[in-house]
């Protein structure tokens, strides 16, 4: 192996070091070794992996789809490492303020994970949810959206035909006691203001409605 592609091989350990979240760039380092004319087996064995295992990580990291994903489905959590072996013996013999003072200043996410593997049922169904989440593509989402659409559509026209009942139904009510009070003249410029309030609320969502049902022209018009 040449210089050249060699560098390019120690950048791709250094970064497989700081763990899964730094694989892409590891991924983009063998590339480039390769590039500078390293075989896959002299880049695997150089990094103490398999050639298959190089292949397939710069093959994943390659994929739109999976640019911003962490964790990858490479990580490698039982490697023995001087990373892993210290997180290790700090779990272990630090005192548990100075372990919940570490985790604290962990950003959400990673918290939230630690949260999960130390078996929190909730949270873990919410990482794992989070991981899957991640490796969707766009195409992948979209048709999930669209699944979701068809499916759920019947039961939200129906509980929007009851809730038209009881809009209309309340309106009427209103509409009923409004001319009880202007038969006998008792309303006062305070009660109108209120009234003049709740109805230029419900005026403004009733015009979005009508939007969003295709039908433009204002129906005060």
């Amino acid at each position: 192996m040449n210089q050249r592609a060699l560098k390019h091989v120690q950048k791709a350990g250094d970064y497989l070091a700081k763990g899964d979240g730094f694989y892409n760039r590891a991924a983009a380092e063998m590339s480039s070794a390769k590039a500078e004319g390293a075989t896959w087996v002299e880049i695997g064995d150089s990094l103490c992996r398999s050639s298959s295992w190089c292949k397939k990580i710069v093959s994943w990291a390659k994929t739109p789809a999976n640019s911003g994903s962490a964790p990858t489905p490479f990580a490698e959590p039982g490697r023995d490492t001087t990373d892993v072996r210290g997180a290790k013996r700090i779990l272990a013999e630090a005192p548990l303020e100075q372990v919940e003072q570490i985790v604290s200043e962990l950003p959400a996410d990673r918290q939230r994970a630690v949260a999960a593997a130390a078996g929190h049922q909730y949270l873990k169904a919410r990482q794992d949810y989070a991981e899957e989440e991640a490796r969707l593509s766009p195409a992948q989402r979209k048709e999930r959206e669209a699944a979701k659409e068809t499916i759920t559509r019947p039961a939200r026209e129906i509980r929007a035909t009851f809730g038209t009942m009881s809009i209309a139904q309340h309106i009427e009510a209103a509409t009923e006691k409004m001319r009880e009070l202007v038969g006998d003249a008792s309303l006062t410029p305070d009660n109108l203001e209120a009234i003049d309030k709740a109805f230029a609320e419900f005026s403004a969502e009733y015009q979005v409605a009508r939007a969003m049902a295709g039908l433009e022209e204002s129906w005060q018009s």
